[in-house]
């Protein structure tokens, strides 16, 4: 190997090693992170089936999603919402927030937005009434809180 060659990759070597000091997450199981998993996190993989990557280990960003659906499938799971599979609840909840979301940007106010939503779901028949109350609530506590008013 030539001397450049080898400086460089000293280099290299260094600058990603100075990097995960400063963030203090590694892909090294052993090392430190700056934001490890809490017993709530680990209850959330443990509950959508699903095994954190290293940056989900040391961040809690990473582990947002992955927490804010633990916390709507809980919540429709508690009140024995009939959903199909867990993908479908997810998509249903994201939805909601998305519909009430663009409700919102053509000029209603949440609460419009929300009763609006209410009375379609309701119309649709395909949840009941209840579930459906459970789901908007579950939806906007876990994916869009600041709808949650």
């Amino acid at each position: 190997m030539h001397k450049r060659s080898s400086t460089l990759l000293f280099f290299v070597l260094a600058a990603a090693t100075a990097s995960s000091l400063v963030t203090g997450c590694s892909t090294a199981e052993s090392a430190p992170c700056a934001e490890p998993m809490s017993a709530t996190d680990d209850a959330a993989f443990d509950y959508v089936n699903k095994t954190p990557s290293a940056a989900q280990n040391c961040s809690d960003a990473a582990r947002e999603n992955v927490v804010a659906d633990y916390r709507y499938l809980r919540a429709v799971d508690d009140e024995a919402v009939p959903f199909t599979d867990a993908d479908v609840a997810i998509k249903v909840g994201k939805g909601m927030c998305t519909l009430i979301g663009r409700a919102v940007s053509n000029g209603y106010s949440v609460s419009q937005a929300r009763e609006l939503l209410l009375d379609q779901s309701n119309a649709a028949n395909v949840y009941t009434s209840s579930d459906n109350v459970t789901i908007q609530t579950a939806a906007l506590a876990s994916y869009c809180p600041n709808y949650n008013r």
